[in-house]
């Protein structure tokens, strides 16, 4: 029950946002923390662009975080982006994956991390068939679920079969664009299988952290 309320507090506050106005001011707020932080750890002025479907600030305001702050041994990336040149600049052991290829061999080029490319095959996951990267998953304890392209109910419903396979007991899972109804359904499903908490960023979009215990200061992020 505690864990449907925050999903619904998340669609809540964004909308409730968009008419307040109060979106614009959590986002400018996450974007000055951001790149303040990045500087910090980097030396170098931040040149990310979170402008119509890339990463927002809030996101890679907690990616940053997570990252430098977390015990976190390897990162899985679905869906690749700005996200994937701020895991190439805190220069991590990550591996992104997309289905475009022509959007992969695009961001091969800019980053040094394994950039793979994995199309969509249709599979059976969690009682329904949906599209899934054809992609062999090994170990992670971080995972950004952030592809494929969403969906308005089960969206992204590809990554349980991902997360099943390659998740520890100890993990943490950001699923980006967490105020739409078709991303709760999968973060729901999600937790049916895993005992983990829960913790909701939100800017101008929202993401929804899944966690065990190992990165629970993740609540105070």
């Amino acid at each position: 029950m505690v864990k449907n309320g925050l999903l619904a507090k998340a669609r809540f506050r964004h909308w409730r946002s968009k008419i307040d106005g109060s979106l614009d001011r959590r986002e400018a707020k996450y974007a000055t923390m951001f790149n303040e932080a990045f500087r910090s750890k980097t030396g170098e002025a931040p040149a990310f662009y979170p402008t119509a479907g890339a990463a927002n600030y809030s996101l890679l305001y907690t990616l940053m975080r997570c990252l430098t702050e977390l015990p976190v041994s390897k990162t899985l990336e679905l869906g690749m982006g700005q996200s994937t040149i701020l895991l190439d600049a805190l220069g991590v052991d990550a591996v992104s994956v997309d289905h475009e290829k022509p959007w992969v061999e695009r961001m091969a080029e800019q980053v040094k991390h394994p950039c793979v490319h994995a199309p969509l095959v249709d599979r059976q996951v969690h009682g329904y068939s949906v599209p899934c990267y054809d992609f062999v998953a090994s170990q992670f304890d971080m995972v950004l679920v952030d592809g494929p392209q969403g969906t308005p109910r089960r969206s992204r419903w590809c990554s349980l079969d991902v997360l099943d396979k390659c998740l520890g007991e100890e993990f943490i899972v950001i699923f980006d664009d967490a105020a739409r109804k078709g991303e709760q359904d999968t973060v729901r499903e999600f937790m049916t299988r895993r005992n983990a908490e829960l913790h909701l960023i939100q800017g101008s979009d929202a993401q929804i952290i899944a966690y065990t215990p190992k990165f629970a200061v993740v609540k105070y992020f």
